[in-house]
C-alpha cells in the first residue's frame, strides 16, 4: 500500500481534516458503506501503513455487502471507494474555502432553476464580496467579469437595455487574461532561464503591443507586477525593471495572495543579493526585501518559515546594520521554524548577531552545541568560530579549529561550490596565522592573492585583518 493514491491523500490529511471526514462519511448522502467508514478509521488509528494483505485478514466478514469472505478483489475495491470519498470531500473542502466560488455555482444553480429573485439576491452578495475583497489579482478581474454577466443576465431577463455591461465585461476578461499570461509567460521564461528548455510563449508580443498603446493599463497591479516580472526575466540586467518591481511588491503586495507571488518575489530578490554580492547593490535594499517578505507573510510556507530563509533574513539585516531587528527577529520568529531547526538555528543566528556586537565570547558559547545535519550550515558557524579565535588572538586553539575544519570539508561529498569556498576561507585563514606581519612585501602578496581569488565569501573579512597591519 505505501506510495498508493490513497495513502499519498492520508498522508497529506490534518487533525482537522480527519475530524472532518469522520463526520463527512457517516452522512448516507456521500457514503452508504460501513466498510469505508471501517478502513479510514484503522488507517488513522494504525502506527504503520499496512498491507493489503493485513487489511484483508482484519477487516470483519460481516462488512462484505454478501456476507462472503473477504478477498484481495475486495480490499482493493475498498480502498477505491475510499480515495472516491476522500476525493470528494477534498473537492466540497476547496469549494467551501471559497466564498465567491460558492456564490457562482449558487448563482448557476437557481438561474438554471428559473428562480430569478434568488438568482439577483445571489448576484448581489458576489457583488458585496468583490467590493469588500482586498485582492486585485487575475482571479479578481475573471470574478468580476463573470459577477458582470451574472447581472447582464438580469436586466436581459427583466426586459431591460440588453448592453449596459458589455464594455465591463470585455474589459474584466481582457485584464484577467493579460494578467494571468504574463504570469505564466513569467514561469515559462524563468524555467527556460534555469532548464535551457525552450517554450513558445504565444501572443507575448501582441500583449506587450497592447500595453505599449494603452499605459494606462499599466496602473492596475494585476497587470503591472508581472509585466515587469516578466521584463525582468527577459533583461535581468536591467536595474530599472527590477527597481520598479520592487516598489510594485511595496506598495501592492497585499492585493495578491502570497503563494501567488513568491516566485516573482524571489526573482526579485536574488537580483538584489546578487548586486550586493559583487558590491554594486545596495545591501539596505536586500535587506528591506526580506523585510518585506516577512511582514507580507510572502516567505511562509503553511506558517513555516523555512531555516535557510531565516538565515538569510538575520544575515541582510546585519549586512544592513540592523542589530536591534535582527535580535527581535530571531525572538519572536524562532516558533516559526520547523521544530528540529529551532534551537541549532536561532543559536547560530544569534552568534551572528553577538559577533557584530562585538560580543565575541558569547559566539562561542552560543554555537558549542549547534549541530546541523547540512553540511552547509555547520561550515557557516565554523567559519564564525575560527574567526572569533583570530580576534580572540587564540592562536592555538585556531590551528586545531582550521584543521578539524578542513577534515570535515573532505568527508562531505555535496557542497558543490561551497567546499572551494571554505577549503579557501581554511586555507587563507592559515596563511594569515603564518604570516610574518613585520614583512610588508608578505602581507602585500597575500593581499593580492585574496583580492585575485574567485571564489571567497569571507574575503571583505581577510582584507580588515590585513588592514590593520
Amino acid at each position: 500500500m505505501k506510495g498508493s493514491k490513497l495513502i499519498e491523500i492520508m498522508d497529506s490529511l490534518t487533525k482537522k481534516d480527519i475530524r472532518e471526514i469522520n463526520k463527512y462519511l457517516l452522512s448516507p448522502f456521500f457514503n452508504q458503506r460501513e466498510d469505508v467508514i471501517w478502513l479510514f478509521n484503522h488507517l488513522t488509528t494504525a502506527e504503520n501503513v499496512p498491507s493489503k494483505a493485513e487489511i484483508q485478514a482484519l477487516i470483519p466478514t460481516q462488512l462484505h455487502p454478501k456476507n462472503r469472505a473477504i478477498d484481495g478483489l475486495f480490499v482493493r475495491q475498498l480502498m477505491s471507494f475510499l480515495v472516491d470519498c476522500l476525493e470528494q470531500y477534498l473537492i466540497v473542502q476547496q469549494v467551501i474555502d471559497t466564498s465567491a466560488t460558492q456564490k457562482f455555482y449558487l448563482a448557476k444553480a437557481y438561474q438554471a432553476r428559473s428562480l430569478g429573485k434568488l438568482h439577483e439576491q445571489t448576484i448581489n452578495e458576489i457583488a458585496e464580496f468583490q467590493h469588500k475583497t482586498p485582492f486585485r489579482n487575475h482571479e479578481y478581474y475573471y470574478n468580476q467579469y463573470l459577477l458582470l454577466e451574472g447581472q447582464q443576465r438580469i436586466l436581459a431577463a427583466q426586459k431591460s437595455r440588453a448592453d449596459t455591461y458589455l464594455e465591463a465585461i470585455s474589459f474584466n476578461l481582457d485584464i484577467a487574461y493579460i494578467s494571468e499570461k504574463l504570469h505564466q509567460a513569467c514561469n515559462m521564461m524563468n524555467f527556460q532561464r534555469l532548464y535551457g528548455s525552450e517554450y513558445n510563449v504565444a501572443l507575448i508580443g501582441e500583449i506587450e503591443g497592447f500595453l505599449a498603446a494603452h499605459p494606462d493599463v499599466l496602473a492596475l497591479p494585476a497587470v503591472a507586477i508581472y509585466y515587469y516580472s516578466y521584463l525582468a526575466i527577459k533583461d535581468p540586467n536591467n536595474d530599472h525593471n527590477f527597481n520598479i518591481l520592487r516598489q510594485l511588491f511595496t506598495e501592492h503586495s497585499e492585493k495578491f495572495a502570497a503563494s501567488e507571488i513568491l516566485d516573482l518575489y524571489i526573482i526579485t530578490l536574488n537580483h538584489h543579493v546578487r548586486k550586493s554580492n559583487e558590491g554594486m547593490g545596495d545591501p539596505n535594499i536586500v535587506f528591506e526585501m526580506y523585510r518585506l517578505g516577512i511582514e507580507k507573510r510572502i516567505v511562509f510556507n503553511n506558517k513555516i518559515l523555512p531555516h535557510s530563509t531565516f538565515f538569510n533574513v538575520v544575515r541582510s539585516a546585519l549586512q544592513a546594520d540592523e542589530i536591534a531587528w535582527a535580535r527581535t527577529f530571531v525572538n519572536e520568529n524562532k516558533p516559526y521554524l520547523e521544530r528540529k531547526y529551532q534551537d541549532n538555528m536561532a543559536a547560530l543566528c544569534l552568534a551572528n548577531i553577538e559577533y557584530q556586537s562585538n560580543g565575541l565570547g558569547n559566539v562561542i558559547t552560543l554555537l558549542n552545541p549547534v549541530n546541523f545535519k547540512e553540511p552547509l550550515f555547520n561550515l557557516i558557524a565554523k567559519t564564525l568560530i575560527i574567526k572569533v579565535f583570530y580576534e580572540l588572538n587564540e592562536y592555538n586553539v585556531l590551528d586545531n579549529q582550521i584543521l578539524n575544519m578542513k577534515k570535515y570539508i573532505q568527508t562531505k561529498r555535496v557542497l558543490g561550490y561551497h567546499k572551494t569556498n571554505y577549503l579557501n576561507i581554511a586555507l587563507y585563514m592559515r596563511k594569515l596565522l603564518n604570516l610574518n606581519f613585520h614583512d610588508r612585501q608578505s602581507i602585500e602578496k597575500l593581499r593580492q592573492e585574496i583580492i585575485a581569488e574567485q571564489t571567497l565569501t569571507e574575503r571583505k573579512w581577510f582584507l580588515k585583518q590585513l588592514n590593520q597591519f
